[in-house]
């Protein structure tokens, strides 16, 4: 669905250096710092920037293309202050080409129905993303989703229906690539995220590649409460030395899925974390 050979871009002081990239359809993550060009390399896929070297294609052609189909949704979405969300959705409708519907049934998706006659200016910016997200993940256009920090600012009853939101619209041959900073959130949305350095990207894990087990490695605000938490999964092995933390899982998606699960029920910052395949345990 999305393919990116040898792009070059820039937006000081963020870069893209020769990145090559495929994303067919299901949720992928881009983990990185402010600079390392996780935002840019969204905004060149959206069409916000332009690529100075290298191809750029969504469905098989330029962003521009195919710009009904893309929904892009930033830490702070643009929204008519006059509007209701009722009146936007319907209008937004129009502009897709979506057939029409009850703006009431659209915000379920993410549990949003309370917020259906609310006028723009009243949103809370948290509520002002999560009705722009609703929009694109119940549209029945939209086929790329563009999701900056997905976690962070949006509203909990958005937050909390999240991933199996994007796990329903992947289902029906959606893709998802998220651009983040918090390892965590990648783990635990996408079973495929990828690392980008400095305008580098590198995907983490490659699951053709696991024989008998993952290793992770982490270094954490607690690492006694983390481990405490850990403990009540299905680990192949656990170690732990202060703050810094191994453990052992079956298999990358789902220990990724129950390492992030567990960071979050422990309240625990993951500081750094890293993953490797081990051919014996």
């Amino acid at each position: 669905m999305i393919a990116l050979r040898g792009v070059h871009a820039k937006a000081a002081p963020a870069v893209l250096a020769g990145v090559d990239a495929d994303f067919a359809s299901g949720i992928h993550a881009v983990v990185g710092g402010h600079l390392d060009g996780g935002l840019l390399l969204l905004d060149v896929l959206a069409g916000r920037r332009v690529a100075k070297k290298g191809s750029v294609e969504i469905l098989g052609k330029v962003p521009s293309q195919v710009r009904r189909e893309i929904a892009f949704v930033p830490l702070e979405p643009v929204f008519a202050a006059e509007l209701r969300v009722d009146e936007a959705l319907h209008l937004a409708a129009r502009i897709r080409g979506d057939a029409p519907r009850e703006a009431a049934g659209r915000l379920a998706v993410l549990g949003l129905e309370a917020l259906t006659q609310r006028r723009g200016g009243s949103l809370a910016p948290e509520e002002t993303r999560a009705v722009v997200l609703a929009e694109a993940l119940s549209s029945t256009v939209v086929r790329v989703l563009l999701l900056e920090e997905p976690l962070l600012s949006m509203d909990p009853r958005a937050a909390s229906g999240l991933r199996g939101a994007l796990l329903a619209f992947c289902a029906r041959g959606g893709c998802t690539l998220i651009a983040t900073g918090a390892w965590q959130d990648g783990a635990f949305l996408s079973p495929t995220p990828h690392r980008i350095v400095r305008g580098h990207l590198a995907q983490l894990a490659f699951a053709e590649r696991v024989s008998q087990g993952t290793r992770f490695r982490a270094q954490v605000s607690d690492g006694p409460a983390l481990l405490a938490e850990l403990a009540k999964g299905s680990w192949l092995r656990l170690e732990g030395e202060g703050n810094s933390i191994v453990a052992w899982g079956k298999d990358l998606q789902t220990s990724a899925e129950a390492f992030a699960r567990a960071a979050v029920q422990a309240n625990v910052e993951l500081i750094e974390l890293d993953t490797d395949f081990q051919e014996t345990l």
